[in-house]
């Protein structure tokens, strides 16, 4: 178990678990500038329950989660994180991008997550741009996979790149 120390409780971070994933949907409704469409969180609830991923714990709360998706042995997808809104920018959400990372074995190469792209001027996907950029994550593509109105950039961290 990894431990993030600083000015907050002490975090832990676990490897998620089914019955954790009440908790991460309830982080979700309470970021409604993100995760606004029912719909759509019902779906990282469904698919939680089959992704790997990790939650960050104070005490015994969930204050944080990741899931993953993997793509053959190369590459990796954060396809939901959440952090409770009272705690962002206390680095729970770093924490649990480098405990993700810390666990990557040697086939990996590619780390990967889907936002907002910049052609839509929302505020809040600008901030989530900047997390991912600050965390060597680069803008790869931006195309409608979720429609003219939102359109999606794919960002990617390339790991330490090998031969496999």
């Amino acid at each position: 178990m990894k431990i993030l120390g600083g000015s907050l409780p002490m975090i832990k971070i676990r490897p998620i678990e089914n019955d954790d994933i009440r908790s991460c949907l309830t982080i979700l409704r309470s970021l409604s500038q993100w995760f606004g469409i029912e719909d759509a969180i019902v779906q990282y609830g469904q698919n939680l329950e089959s992704l790997d991923g990790y939650v960050a714990l104070q005490d015994d709360d969930i204050v944080g989660f990741i899931g993953l998706k993997r793509y053959r042995d190369v590459s990796v997808e954060i396809d939901v994180i959440g952090v409770d809104p009272n705690l962002r920018g206390t680095g729970i959400g770093t924490r649990l991008i480098e405990v993700v990372e810390s666990n990557f074995d040697m086939a990996t190469q590619l780390f990967h997550t889907k936002t907002l792209a910049p052609s839509n001027p929302d505020a809040n996907y600008a901030e989530t741009r900047a997390f991912w950029l600050a965390r060597g994550f680069l803008p790869m593509d931006a195309h409608e996979l979720w429609g003219t109105q939102n359109p999606c950039l794919v960002m990617v961290k390339p790991m330490n790149i090998r031969n496999v």
